[in-house]
């Protein structure tokens, strides 16, 4: 069904049910009622369609968000540096402040803080022998 068809749906069901009529105290006849539980079912499916196909869309999005930020990590200027220099930066910052804790601590400390990508200071922290 198109937009179009949804909103001809619509119109035909408030034709058949609206406030007006409930205001006014309309009682609907045995085939009126017909028409408006006929009319009910037809909304209920569409509604149900809709429903389907927003949490499609939104899964979709989910995945299009995920692969846009692989794509920037990707990009991102500190996978340039090279190892030894993030090791230096990271023995720096981690120095007194970091003392007796684990190497994944740290690593996750760095991206908590947005330091950089998690997975370049991780392999960093993990491949330091002086931290741990």
């Amino acid at each position: 069904m198109s937009m179009f068809d949804s909103a001809r749906l619509l119109q035909e069901a408030s034709s058949l049910a609206n406030l007006e009529l409930v205001r006014a105290g309309f009682i609907p006849s045995a085939m009126q009622a017909a028409w408006i539980k006929a009319s009910m079912d037809h909304l209920s499916r569409k509604a149900a369609r809709i429903e389907a196909e927003r949490q499609r869309l939104s899964a979709l999005a989910d995945d299009i968000e995920s692969q846009y930020e692989i794509s920037q990590s990707l990009l991102s200027p500190v996978r340039r540096l090279p190892t030894e220099l993030l090791s230096e930066i990271c023995l720096h910052v981690v120095s007194d402040a970091s003392k007796g804790y684990e190497a994944d601590c740290i690593a996750r400390s760095f991206a908590l803080h947005g330091l950089a990508c998690r997975g370049a200071w991780y392999g960093t922290a993990m491949d330091l022998h002086q931290v741990g």
